[in-house]
């Protein structure tokens, strides 16, 4: 069966909405400002859906042996938000076509984040 014929999709879908819901929710709690709804709503579905296509992505690519690893993966992508999640994707993919397919190296892929928190 295919990624998107499954029920493991709909698995996908109900982590990675649900970590961009509670990321969003914790994100604009912190937040000084007064909360914004339509950004808020933005903001939600923008994370989900970058932590889903990261997860369909990585599923396919790199854990095809173990597809259950996507689920957390994919859960706190979604929690980080989406421009951390694409950050880190980023550097891990990056990472992986550089090593000819291999992820050794957890420091290289992680990285430091200061350049990512003073965006904010």
């Amino acid at each position: 069966m295919g990624i998107l014929s499954d029920a493991f999709t709909l698995q996908l879908i109900l982590v990675a909405f649900c970590g961009s819901l509670l990321g969003e929710a914790v994100r604009e709690v912190n937040n000084t400002t007064p909360i914004s709804f339509s950004h808020f709503i933005v903001e939600f579905l923008a994370g989900g859906f970058m932590a889903l296509m990261i997860a369909i992505v990585l599923r396919v690519m790199v854990f095809k042996d173990e597809p259950i690893l996507v689920l957390p993966l994919t859960g706190f992508l979604a929690f980080s938000g989406r421009k951390r999640s694409a950050a880190l994707i980023d550097r891990m993919l990056t990472t992986l076509f550089s090593r000819g397919g291999h992820i050794n190296d957890s420091k290289t892929i992680l990285g430091d984040d200061k350049a990512e928190d003073s965006s904010k």
